[in-house]
């Protein structure tokens, strides 16, 4: 994913925020640091979908 110019990384990071994939947070957080922001805020929007699902679902088994 490295390769991907700007944009189309943002779609897939949308998506593996979708996915609700524990397994993706650690891809998806490398893309925190990206030199252009607007990846670095698509990353951080995908980290709060993964992470807010996470929280959920543990909530619903306590």
């Amino acid at each position: 994913m490295d390769g991907f110019e700007p944009l189309l990384l943002g779609y897939v990071l949308a998506v593996l925020g979708c996915t609700h994939d524990q397994a993706a947070l650690p891809i998806v957080e490398r893309f925190l640091h990206h030199p252009h922001s607007e990846v670095r805020r698509d990353a951080s929007e995908a980290v709060t979908e993964l992470r807010w699902h996470r929280e959920s679902a543990q909530d619903k088994m306590a």
